[in-house]
């Protein structure tokens, strides 16, 4: 098939351009009108397949992006606040407690105060009579000295307690109405009753003596087994077969 231009006949004759214009049902026959449309019709379809240039410079993306940022956040900010609020409200005293001390009443620290000064009070108080100072009077006062039942006394503990005569812990004990035994005894001499150290004194002086007399006012300083000082002055003697006295003294502690 040859295709000539529109105007070639002109130059090969009118006979043959005629022919192949104005044949029907010939199989040469080109419809330009037919070409035109379709050349256009491809042309729109090539047109419509992409996007239009004002779609890739719209900037709803980057808006749309910059509003979920700015959500993530709020949203993250209010969780931390959430959590820190509901941490303080558990871990930390209630408002008002910690409020209290604008009254100018530390409720806690005088409580603490009260309870420990009263505690100090109470312990002191306890241990003052079983633990006197170095020195200090272990015992004073009156006791009754039967020569009748045991015989004896321990002044080693908090209040004169009887013994057996001559049984262990027995620091004085009856002997006649006329006379005292013990541990280790002295007469005393003095006016007035002795101290621990003038009784000491007199102890050393008269080692080894266990046996004194005495009667009505006598004084005599005695040593303990555990080492204790202390004196005894007869206030009284029982009578005819009244084997008894009444021994009024003091006992101090060791040193």
């Amino acid at each position: 098939m040859v295709v000539e231009p529109p105007g070639a006949g002109s130059g090969s004759g009118s006979g043959s351009g005629d022919t192949a214009r104005d044949e029907p049902g010939s199989h040469n026959e080109i419809n330009t009108p037919s070409l035109t449309q379709g050349v256009q019709a491809a042309r729109i379809d090539n047109l419509y397949m992409s996007a239009p240039p004002d779609a890739r410079h719209r900037p709803w993306p980057l808006a749309v992006a910059a509003v979920a940022l700015l959500l993530v956040g709020f949203l993250v900010a209010l969780a931390f606040r959430e959590r820190t609020v509901a941490g303080t409200a558990v871990g930390a005293p209630p408002a008002r407690a910690t409020a209290g001390a604008d009254d100018g009443t530390p409720r806690t620290s005088t409580t603490t105060t009260d309870r420990t000064s009263t505690t100090t009070t109470a312990t002191s108080t306890t241990t003052s009579p079983t633990a006197p100072p170095a020195g200090g009077t272990w015992w004073s006062g009156d006791v009754e000295l039967d020569g009748l039942g045991y015989g004896g006394l321990d002044f080693d503990q908090a209040r004169p307690t009887a013994r057996l005569a001559r049984a262990p812990g027995s620091d004085v004990e009856f002997g006649t109405r006329e006379r005292l035994e013990g541990h280790a005894l002295a007469l005393w001499r003095g006016d007035v009753p002795p101290d621990r150290a003038r009784c000491a004194e007199e102890l050393n002086r008269h080692v080894g003596v266990h046996r004194v007399p005495v009667a009505v006012g006598s004084r005599v300083c005695f040593a303990t087994t555990e080492g204790r000082v202390g004196y005894v002055e007869v206030t009284r003697v029982g009578a005819d077969l009244d084997n008894s006295m009444t021994l009024r003294g003091a006992v101090w502690e060791a040193p």
